[in-house]
C-alpha cells in the first residue's frame, strides 16, 4: 500500500474530494514513512516549515528523541516549525504546548501552532 493510500484512509470520510484530488493536493509535500520496530507506524508530511504526523494506529509510540530531532531539523532550516491541530483535538493541543508550540492563529477547523525553540526534555524520552 502506498503512503498516500494510508493517509487517505485516515481522512477520506471527512473530506469532500476524491482520492485523486487529495493526492494532487499533496504533490508539493515531502511524505515519508516512519517505522518503529520494523513496522510502518507513522507518516510524516512536510512542506516548508509546516509538518504533520499521521499515526497508523499500530499502538506504537513515536520515540520522543526522534520527534524532537524531526522538529528541530525544521526549526534549523526555517527558524520555526508550524503545524495545525483540529479544534476538537484537545489532547494534541496539550501535547503541542508541552513541546513548546504556541498558538499562532486559527481558522474554522484548526488551531495553528508555531515553535521557534524546543523546550528541554522534561519527561524521559520526550
Amino acid at each position: 500500500m502506498e503512503l498516500i493510500d494510508h493517509l487517505w484512509e485516515g481522512v477520506s470520510e471527512a473530506l469532500y474530494i476524491s482520492k485523486e484530488q487529495y493526492a494532487e493536493s499533496l504533490k508539493d509535500w515531502k511524505i515519508d514513512p516512519v517505522e518503529i520496530d520494523g513496522e510502518l507506524a507513522f507518516i510524516t508530511a512536510v512542506k516548508g516549515s509546516e509538518f504533520h504526523f499521521a499515526s497508523l494506529n499500530t499502538g506504537k509510540h513515536m520515540p520522543g528523541k526522534r520527534l524532537r530531532a524531526f522538529v528541530q531539523g525544521i526549526i534549523d532550516e526555517y527558524g520555526y516549525a508550524d503545524t495545525k491541530t483540529p479544534r476538537d483535538d484537545v489532547k494534541q493541543q496539550r501535547f503541542n504546548t508541552f513541546l513548546g508550540f504556541e498558538i499562532a492563529g486559527e481558522d474554522a477547523l484548526d488551531i495553528h501552532f508555531r515553535i521557534t525553540e524546543l523546550r528541554r526534555a522534561t519527561v524521559q524520552g520526550v
